[in-house]
């Protein structure tokens, strides 16, 4: 496991969202949406291997529900891409203990919507939200064996703890 970590005071402008997409808040009238966007992201994905609950629709509807039933979920800072009604990218976030580290908990992309912009678009997005809420450290873990997850978090900014612990 990587534990991956960016200063917020890093965070750059947050790209514009492709044209024909749509940003919708967190809500738990979306959880179905968000589980739709696990099931279908992550259906070749090397997770599966560390999280066999991704592997069914039930599976990844209960996960959302989990995540967003957590203690110091952050539901304005949670989100949900659609285009034309389709839900096709999401971002689950956590607020840490003692709101030093802002969690990174799911960020997705369905195959069909990948390289348009929108996994960048949500993360920065997610990481100017944890500035602006006095959260100085946006978090996140990843599987070794999940390479492009850390290739793309390293593009977006983000280094490997050194310790693979939550440090500053």
């Amino acid at each position: 496991m990587f534990t991956m970590l960016k200063r917020v005071s890093e965070t750059e402008e947050i790209p514009e969202l492709p044209e024909g997409y749509n940003l919708v808040q967190w809500s738990s009238r979306h959880n179905a949406a968000f589980a739709a966007v696990l099931r279908v992201a992550y259906i070749k994905s090397p997770e599966l291997l560390y999280y066999p609950v991704l592997k069914t629709s039930s599976g990844c509807r209960h996960f959302v529900e989990e995540l967003t039933g957590m203690h110091g979920f952050v539901p304005e800072n949670t989100w949900l891409v659609e285009y034309n009604n389709e839900p096709c990218a999401v971002i689950i976030t956590n607020r840490g203990p003692g709101n030093v580290f802002g969690e990174i908990q799911v960020v997705a992309v369905v195959p069909r919507h990948r390289r348009m912009g929108l996994g960048k678009f949500l993360v920065s997005r997610a990481v100017k939200v944890f500035k602006n809420i006095g959260i100085p450290h946006a978090i996140l873990n990843l599987n070794r064996s999940n390479r492009g997850s850390i290739r793309f978090f390293r593009r977006n900014g983000f280094q490997v703890s050194s310790s693979g612990v939550y440090a500053a």
